[in-house]
């Protein structure tokens, strides 16, 4: 049995409002709590809420300004200095030369095919916030995938390694929000 094992920055986050309202017995800042196991940069992501769920999105500045040199240093760290020769990392740097917008950031992301930056949906995951299990949904752009693994989460590798990285680009605002996903 093999899975793939993906890189990607978190671009959205929703939870529904009881799964925090939940927390709320256990803890005075739930939501604090929440945050933290998610994303190591909360304050690089906008709030909003309805009833029934709570949303976060990744800010539009940060997108626009830190995506390029976050992703220069990621490409370079990934494939060595040859990613300035691969076709698919050139491609995504000269799109980004062009200063766009979030809006045709994200219509690339959807639409031009790349493998080292494309848009995946509906992603759940299931996280541990002080001893209760809770459903997330994680919009992301996934920045790399690599060949098949064998993989049974035991011993939380996967979560070692996503802090791992995580500290390792955390001079980006971009860094915090980075996820490994094997699927």
């Amino acid at each position: 049995m093999g899975t793939y094992i993906t890189t990607g920055i978190i671009t959205e986050f929703t939870v529904e409002t009881k799964s925090i309202e939940n927390l709320k017995a256990k803890s005075k800042t739930p939501i604090d709590y929440f945050l933290n196991a998610v994303v190591d940069n909360p304050t690089s992501f906008n709030f909003s809420e309805t009833e029934k769920v709570y949303n976060w999105t990744l800010k539009t500045e940060i997108m626009e300004k830190e995506l390029k040199p976050f992703l220069e240093q990621y490409y370079n760290d990934m494939y060595g200095t040859e990613y300035a020769l691969d076709e698919d990392c050139e491609e995504i740097l000269s799109f980004l030369n062009t200063n766009p917008t979030q809006s045709e950031i994200e219509a690339y992301s959807q639409e031009a095919g790349n493998p080292n930056f494309s848009e995946v949906y509906n992603y759940r995951q299931n996280i541990t916030v002080e001893s209760q299990e809770i459903s997330i949904s994680i919009g992301t752009i996934m920045l790399s995938s690599e060949g098949k693994v064998s993989y049974e989460s035991i011993f939380g590798h996967l979560e070692f390694f996503q802090k791992s990285l995580r500290k390792t680009y955390k001079q980006s605002p971009l860094g915090g929000c980075l996820i490994i996903d094997i699927d």
